[in-house]
């Protein structure tokens, strides 16, 4: 019989307990919404495919999220704080800031193409992956100012740089998932964008080289966890 803790009152443990329930079917949802967008497309899918596929009412369902918009701003930070939580300690302490932007568009192409799930939410997601409430608006702005400031990039307004890059890395993440025809493919994207942002050809290739290894995310993660759901969704389509 497992023993309870004598100084946690029982109405204590109730409320953690319908707290972990209600984290627990948030996470839920964000999943099957993740699946969801990543199979039919944000534009095509409606909310009673998620609501199916998390086999939860309609009310519950708009208990957690009241609109489509929600759910999606929710999907986006969830998928940053993972990714970027993986990658962030290789890229951040990079002194040099070309160098380390160089670093982490190649170490977040890593992370979306391993858990390819999320290549193709983002592509379902279209331009909104890179709004601020998006997947890499919140990390970038502050590493794209310092190069401007201390000379590695071009002079000119940070949004025109803002939007060199994340257009760049939306073009290179729909090619890689409609036709994977180009070798060493990560490589030269990055390479061109650095080359957009002001950086010399030579340079721009050299940064643009194989990023530091990235470990596995946990099993229990959000990305982790969808991406056996997805893999597993293909073998059967496939039977």
């Amino acid at each position: 019989m497992l023993e309870t803790d004598p100084t946690v009152s029982s109405s204590d443990y109730r409320r953690q307990a319908a707290a972990r329930r209600r984290a627990s079917m948030r996470q839920r949802l964000i999943e099957c919404a993740l699946l969801v967008y990543a199979e039919k497309g944000v534009e095509v899918a409606v909310i009673d495919d998620v609501i199916s596929m998390a086999g939860v009412s309609r009310g519950t369902f708009y208990r957690y999220f009241p609109s489509g918009e929600e759910l999606l701003e929710a999907i986006h930070t969830e998928l940053a704080d993972e990714i970027m939580a993986a990658i962030r300690p290789r890229y951040d302490p990079i002194a040099d800031p070309a160098a380390r932007i160089a670093c982490g568009l190649r170490l977040f192409i890593t992370m979306t193409t391993r858990y390819s799930v999320s290549s193709r939410f983002i592509r379902s997601a279209g331009q909104s992956t890179f709004t601020p409430a998006g997947l890499i608006h919140r990390y970038l702005p502050d590493h794209l100012a310092e190069g401007i400031s201390a000379g590695r990039f071009a002079d000119a307004p940070l949004p025109v740089l803002l939007d060199l890059v994340n257009g760049g890395m939306f073009a290179t993440n729909t090619r890689w998932i409609e036709t994977k025809d180009i070798p060493d493919h990560a490589h030269h994207a990055v390479a061109a964008i650095m080359r957009g942002l002001g950086v010399a050809p030579d340079e721009a290739w050299r940064l643009s080289s194989d990023p530091p290894d990235v470990p596995d995310l946990a099993q229990d993660s959000l990305l982790a966890r969808a991406q056996v759901r997805y893999l597993k969704s293909l073998a059967a389509t496939a039977c």
